[in-house]
């Protein structure tokens, strides 16, 4: 099968990196998320906290918000308890914030750089046909130098090379090596040698299939059993020698 190679701008790894950072972000936002809620739901509870009960949570949460229960009594630990609470809520919700938008502004970053680079410098491939301009399938050729004109669409690699070919049941003919102009159009003649059905077709190589054709074209061979890998028929037109 041919490759077709692909232009690769310096920039394509920026929406990449720039992905990988907004994920780390979400991922800690999340984290911060989950913080800033356990630190809410316990402030809720010492903002309702009973007289009876404030000892309980003094002592389930002393240890875990670093509040100093030695020489403080406990009202005095109460009110400190509940002003780190305050604390640490404030202070999460805001790391929570600032990475919540730091992670919608990578995002929104990193669509428009795609598609901007969509737009100006990673255009869609879109696979090789031929149309054929003054040929179709059916046709009867008398002459046997028939002209063949036609045009190469979708997304030519730069790396490729074209030639006409000539098919009957049994092998390939090498004809001639096409020379597209900047629309992809080609004009030759090609030479049928013999008479019946025939294939006139153009294929695509790469640069290997390419060097293997031209090496043909040196040692004057002309036919092929079957097309070197590397190359395929992107187009062709069934036609009639009489």
């Amino acid at each position: 099968m041919l490759l077709q190679a692909q232009a690769v701008s310096e920039f394509s790894i920026i929406p990449q990196i720039g992905t990988a950072i907004g994920l780390i972000a979400f991922i800690v936002a999340i984290v911060f998320y989950f913080l800033r809620t356990q630190s809410g739901t316990d402030l809720e509870k010492i903002k309702s906290a009973k007289e009876e009960d404030r000892a309980n949570l003094l002592r389930d949460l002393s240890d875990k918000y670093s509040v100093p229960t030695d020489k403080i009594n406990p009202d005095h630990q109460f009110i400190l308890l509940k002003e780190k609470l305050e604390l640490d809520y404030r202070r999460r919700s805001q790391t929570f914030k600032f990475l919540a938008f730091i992670t919608v502004v990578i995002g929104l970053l990193v669509a428009l750089i795609i598609i901007l680079g969509d737009k100006n410098g990673n255009p869609s491939i879109t696979p090789m046909k031929v149309i054929f301009f003054n040929m179709s399938n059916g046709d009867t050729i008398i002459n046997a130098t028939p002209n063949v004109k036609g045009k190469v669409t979708g997304t030519i690699p730069t790396n490729n090379t074209f030639y006409a070919i000539l098919k009957n049941e049994n092998q390939y003919g090498l004809t001639t090596k096409l020379d597209l102009d900047k629309e992809g159009k080609f004009d030759f003649n090609s030479i049928i040698g013999y008479n019946g059905a025939i294939k006139i077709g153009i294929i695509a190589c790469d640069e290997v299939s390419a060097n293997s054709i031209n090496e043909q074209f040196k040692k004057q061979i002309y036919t092929l059993s079957s097309l070197p890998n590397g190359s395929e028929i992107i187009g062709s037109v069934n036609v009639y020698k009489k």
